[in-house]
């Protein structure tokens, strides 16, 4: 747990601050800072127990948390997800197995040029 009353002298205060600017509007906040290092191994260990701890907890309280601290991710990485992909043309629902490596593989679904081209677009954007 970190915050600015358990640094024992002013320069670690000082640091403290300075690596965690929000302690200046807010210096009574308590936090707990993860490791950037860590392996995944340790990762999946920590979102399980935060899973388990707070299973109703989402991605707007997340998002709210975030807001909170001022925290800003530096991850260049975008985040990896996976979506249920329905196309409805000409009266038919195409829906892609879901099993699939691919949902734009030609045989998946009969799909026309003009819809080809629609859901190479979705690709490129979302995949």
């Amino acid at each position: 747990m970190k915050s600015i009353a358990r640094q024992k002298t002013d320069s670690l205060k000082e640091k403290l601050i300075q690596t965690y600017p929000v302690l200046k509007k807010k210096p009574d906040m308590e936090f707990w800072v993860f490791d950037g290092t860590a392996s995944s191994t340790q990762i999946e260990k920590q979102e399980n127990m935060i899973r388990t701890a707070a299973p109703d907890y989402s991605y707007e309280e997340m998002d709210y948390d975030h807001q909170l601290t001022e925290y800003e991710s530096t991850e260049t990485n975008p985040p990896v997800f996976k979506m249920a992909l329905e196309y409805t043309g000409r009266g038919r629902l195409y829906r892609p197995p879901a099993r699939q490596r691919s949902v734009l593989q030609r045989d998946a679904v009969p799909v026309d040029q003009h819809q080809r081209s629609a859901l190479h677009g979705l690709r490129q954007q979302y995949l």
